[in-house]
């Protein structure tokens, strides 16, 4: 990737694609709870461990650029929100 597309800004309003981060661990657990996203997984992420692990392996396939894995984020409600679904 080069400088300008990684230092790149969208547009207010806009969502954010970003690498996921360990203070994730709590919005991908809710979002293992929709059983849409559950019968789309290879790999359920059903407890604080296996989310740990799954954003272990996020960021180590980011570092080996075998993995590219985001977390869409709307700027503009702040830091990232719990929302249970369903």
């Amino acid at each position: 990737m080069n400088a300008h597309a990684r230092d790149a800004r969208p547009p207010a309003g806009s969502l954010v694609l970003r690498p996921w981060r360990p203070g994730d661990l709590g919005v991908l657990l809710d979002a293992y709870r929709d059983p849409a996203v559950q019968a789309g997984s290879r790999a359920p992420v059903a407890d604080e461990e296996a989310a740990s692990h799954w954003l272990r392996a996020q960021e180590e396939g980011r570092a080996t650029g075998l993995r590219h894995s985001f977390a869409v984020v709307d700027p503009e409600l702040g830091p990232v929100r719990r929302i249970r679904v369903g």
